[in-house]
């Protein structure tokens, strides 16, 4: 273990945190201490205004949009005998037509004329013979596409080639269409309303609706509130479905009278006013009664409406809709209990409702190893039956229950590995389809597609080449509604014939090809990824790795990012990019994600500014056994995670002389900004300096939601309600931040947090910032007007994050900001 140098630094004392605040408002960086002298005459010297404007060309949103036909989104088409997709072509886009059983591919149509016809409709010069239009849907029999092409909506006939700018469309947005496209439902003054599509008809089926307790209304902590109220826009009723008939309604409402006011301040306003905007949320904190979702089911028929009951202790999960019957009478739900140890499979028929099935978990119930992914709970035999998926066994399985009886028929599943996605089930062969990870030998975190009988025999490995099979689940009800996605197609058939495969490694580019579900056999490849830009610009595929964690046995897995010009004989700073939360990795596994993972960004970037960079899954985080996930929960949260990473880098360095551990740093954001703060915390003999982005540095300031992930609070005698306002459990403050701002000794820590972050508030970064102050410890601050939870990928913080990582980390000065100029990281 090393111990740092003693740092020749006068500590100034910090000024009252009214000061502070002062200040927050003169500045959009603020510090609260002199910068710190290097430790060494010769500093080294770092990159400079070349280097930096290298790196803004790795950024990651850069490196996705120059690499060509990364993956093939497949459009089945009727019957499953072909499909189309699109790919990019050196001219614009291509479409390409394939028949699934002999996997023959040709063009979808005429590309040179329907781009002369497209320009023709739009204005473009049709001398430009690139085709602009990104087509949503082809139909055979009428041989025409539409799509869109310059912000506009196109029809096209293909025999010949004509095309016409749509007018507007006539669902428009915050109307929730019925399936037979017949009615529409919204929201209106609180309450919900249907619209008749056909005639323009409206009539209201509620009249009760009120402020804070409204009909379909998204509720203040669904992470997105201040951009709706800002922007004002419509959306439809949340968490609302309509049954297969387009007879039923389901649909929310949530009681957020008496729930406290959570103020939000817009210092400079978008729209140039002069006055800041405040924005009051009803948001409950932990340890606040919590409003529960109520879910009702409406009978268009007849106008009635009935509340689906969940009973004591439950609350129908939002968007828990599993499915319906095939005639529309039954439908079935998820429930949960405080802190999803125990989940309900809920059966609403004829306005009654029964627990058709109940599983739980001494720690928390998961219906996905992924807790971003759709649950992998599928109906069965019109609802006699359900496919499940449950940790009972210490690992992800699938089973097979009974949902009139309320008993587990069959175990699809078992071994020591973990199913990810449920990808399709058909129930006329009685096959189940889906990617699992460490069943086969080597990286445990490859993905392999499988099929199994619903019976559990006849386990069949589909994909056998040793890479990543990015066969993605759907993500959840709550990523969909936060980043406005949509269901994404499937990659199965609609006969269950046929599965389109994408597969790369670090070192190997995707490749997209056509599989049989019999055999997985290749009928054809469709595509191979193009990284020629890629390589052009500099970027090179990070190194994946395996280290122990620190309990000593268990092995974790990684990668380091080197920089460009590589040179094994000199030493290089380290910096861990971190992301130790429970719900996702991001050490890439793939050629993809290596450029577009979830929880850390711009690692080839920083990389290339002189640093090697390395992500670590330590315990705590998914896809692995119920124990690896575990560890983190409770007390073990703030702690073994942080030493898995300290471990894994002790260990990568000793084989790897290259790897400077005397210039340390750690940076991260959301959760991983919790554990960078912790981390220069608790390891201030290890880490130089923490960027500590977004954190969630204390959970009595947080939503009530993660106790899942860290225990139950304990206010006495079992209470999960808080008795005071100021009463905060001792097992919520032990693994809070606050408690160790004591032991922040040389290293610097700099926390970055925007204004209007409804993910992890702005008072987690101001609770911490107020402790660090009474313990007179120095700190620097980047308060970012304006932003939201999602500002990591913006220019400005990654400059800044560049430069303090360079100066606290390498020991070198980072340019000056005068000589990249304006505009330079744009």
């Amino acid at each position: 273990m090393r111990t740092k140098k003693d740092v020749n630094a006068a500590e100034m004392p910090l000024v009252v945190f009214a000061a502070l605040l002062s200040v927050f408002q003169a500045a959009c960086s603020v510090q609260t201490s002199e910068r710190v002298p290097t430790a060494t005459e010769n500093p080294p010297v770092g990159p400079g205004p070349a280097e930096y404007s290298s790196a803004f060309e790795l950024d990651d949103m850069r490196l996705r949009a120059i690499v060509r036909n990364v993956a093939v989104t497949p459009h089945w088409m009727e019957g499953g005998n072909s499909l189309w997709f699109q790919r990019e072509g050196d001219d614009g886009f291509e479409y390409i037509h394939v028949s699934t059983d002999s996997g023959e591919q040709r063009p979808l149509f005429d590309h040179a004329e329907l781009a002369r016809a497209v320009n023709a409709a739009t204005g473009i010069d049709e001398a430009d013979p690139g085709l602009t239009l990104q087509v949503t849907e082809y139909d055979a029999a009428a041989d025409t596409v539409q799509g869109t092409a310059g912000g506009e909506s196109i029809s096209c006939s293909l025999q010949p080639s004509l095309c016409r700018v749509d007018d507007a469309p006539v669902l428009q947005p915050g109307l929730l269409a019925s399936p037979n496209n017949y009615l529409a439902a919204f929201t209106r003054d609180h309450n919900l309303w249907i619209r008749n599509l056909q005639t323009g008809e409206e009539r209201a089926l509620t009249s009760d609706g009120e402020a804070h307790y409204a009909w379909g209304k998204t509720p203040d902590s669904s992470l997105a509130a201040i951009p709706e109220r800002r922007e004002r826009l419509a959306k439809p009723p949340y968490a609302s479905f309509w049954s297969p008939d387009s007879r039923l309604l389901v649909t929310t409402r949530i009681d957020e009278r008496d729930v406290g006011v959570y103020p939000f301040i817009e210092w400079a306003p978008l729209d140039g006013s002069v006055r800041p905007k405040l924005y009051q949320l009803r948001i409950p904190l932990l340890g606040d009664e919590l409003p529960p979702l109520e879910s009702y089911v409406f009978d268009l028929a007849n106008g009635s409406h009935t509340r689906i009951d969940a009973g004591d202790g439950f609350d129908v999960a939002p968007a828990g809709v599993i499915g319906w019957s095939a005639d529309s009478t039954r439908l079935y739900m998820l429930a949960h209990d405080y802190g999803s140890r125990s989940l309900q499979v809920l059966e609403y028929s004829g306005a009654r409702t029964r627990i058709a099935f109940e599983s739980s978990s001494p720690t928390m119930s998961r219906l996905n190893a992924a807790l971003y992914n759709e649950p992998n709970v599928r109906l069965l035999k019109d609802g006699a039956e359900a496919l499940w998926f449950s940790e009972r066994s210490g690992w992800g399985h699938l089973y097979r229950i009974n949902l009139r009886t309320g008993e587990v028929v069959s175990q699809l599943t078992s071994g020591d590995w973990t199913v990810h996605d449920v990808l399709h089930v058909d129930e006329v062969t009685n096959r189940v389809y889906f990617t699992a990870g460490g069943r086969e030998p080597g990286d445990p975190y490859q993905r392999r597609v499988y099929s199994v009988n619903l019976d559990g025999s006849s386990l069949r490995l589909l994909t056998p080449e040793p890479a990543d099979h990015q066969l993605d689940g759907a993500p959840s009800f709550l990523i969909r509604s936060v980043f406005g996605l949509q269901m994404p197609p499937s990659h199965f058939s609609p006969d269950g014939r046929f599965f389109v495969d994408i597969y790369s490694t670090l070192s190997e580019p995707p490749v997209s090809v056509l599989r049989s579900t019999e055999d997985g056999h290749v009928i054809a490849e469709l595509e191979r990824a193009d990284v020629t830009a890629l390589e052009a610009a500099g970027y090179s595929p990070p190194q994946r790795v395996s280290a122990t964690a620190a309990d000593g046995e268990t092995t974790v897995w990684g990668a380091i990012y080197y920089p460009p010009d590589f040179d094994p004989d000199r030493r290089y700073p380290v910096i861990n990019a971190l992301y130790a939360g429970p719900q996702v990795t991001v050490a890439p596994a793939n050629y993809a994600a290596s450029f577009s993972g979830l929880g850390q960004y711009n690692r080839a970037a920083l990389a290339s500014l002189g640093f090697l960079v390395v992500t670590v899954d330590g315990r705590g985080t998914p896809y692995r056994s119920l124990a690896f996930q575990d560890v983190s929960r409770g007390q073990g949260h703030g702690t073994e995670p942080l030493n898995d990473h300290r471990a894994a880098l002790e260990e990568l360095a000793a084989s790897r002389p290259y790897m400077d551990l005397s210039r340390v740093g750690v940076w991260g954001h959301s959760w991983g900004g919790y554990h960078a703060a912790r981390a220069i915390l608790q390891h201030n003999d290890f880490y130089d300096a923490a960027v500590a982005s977004a954190g969630l540095h204390g959970y009595q300031w947080s939503y009530p939601g993660f106790e899942i992930f860290v225990g139950r609070p304990d206010y006495g005698g079992g209470s999960v309600t808080r008795p005071t306002p100021d009463a905060v459990p001792d097992t919520i403050a032990a693994i809070g931040n606050a408690p160790l701002v004591g032991q922040l000794k040389q290293g610097r820590l700099l926390i970055v947090y925007g204004e209007l972050d409804e993910n992890v508030h702005p008072a987690q970064a101001v609770q911490l910032m107020d402790a660090l102050v009474k313990a007179d410890r120095n700190f620097d601050v980047l308060y970012l007007p304006n932003r939201t939870h999602y500002y990591t990928p913006e220019p400005y913080f990654q400059r800044r994050l560049w430069d303090y990582l360079v100066e606290h980390v390498m020991g070198a000065q980072p340019p000056d900001f005068s000589i990249l100029g304006p505009g330079t990281a744009e």
